[in-house]
């Protein structure tokens, strides 16, 4: 039973659908530029009344600029991203909610963003961080849209830093 003043609004499961795009930031604007819109997959569990908790992956796209440290790779970088969330669930109004929270990641640089991949050798594997916030509005009994906006970057080098905006939909399981 929700506690008293708390709406049970949520589902407790979601299959989440995104289309994203990445733009470099910090030090990641002197080798790349924005990248093509990509997908992104994930799934949503709420943990309790005001977490919700996912999983998911895609790939984080950016295009190399022509440098000479880029010399001999040019075209896109792909990185396929797997990646843990947790947000914490604000009502701002009814049937609108603010979700804030944490993201780790995990980069795998590849030569493109197509399976099977195959791995880009100028570049090392890195555990990434980012912070997310979305507005989600539930929209029908089954599903809700959002609207994000992520910052992150690696852990590792100081190579890969990036915004991520991206629209979805949540449909409920």
């Amino acid at each position: 039973m929700p506690a008293e003043g708390k709406i049970e609004a949520f589902d407790k499961e979601y299959l989440l659908l995104e289309i994203a795009r990445n733009i470099p930031v910090s030090f990641s604007q002197n080798r790349f530029e924005p990248g093509e819109l990509h997908p992104v997959i994930g799934y949503r569990h709420r943990f309790e009344q005001d977490w919700l908790m996912g999983i998911g992956g895609q790939f984080r796209i950016f295009q190399r600029r022509d440098t000479e440290e880029n010399e001999s790779n040019t075209g896109a970088l792909a990185l396929w991203t797997l990646y843990h969330e947790t947000n914490y669930v604000l009502r701002l109004d009814h049937p609108t909610y603010l979700l804030v929270g944490p993201r780790v990641t995990y980069f795998l640089p590849c030569e493109a963003a197509v399976l099977p991949l195959v791995r880009d050798p100028s570049l090392q594997s890195e555990i990434g961080v980012g912070l997310s916030v979305s507005f989600l509005r539930i929209i029908s009994e089954n599903y809700a849209v959002t609207a994000r906006a992520e910052r992150w970057r690696g852990t590792r080098t100081m190579i890969l830093h990036g915004l991520e905006v991206s629209f979805g939909i949540n449909y409920s399981l």
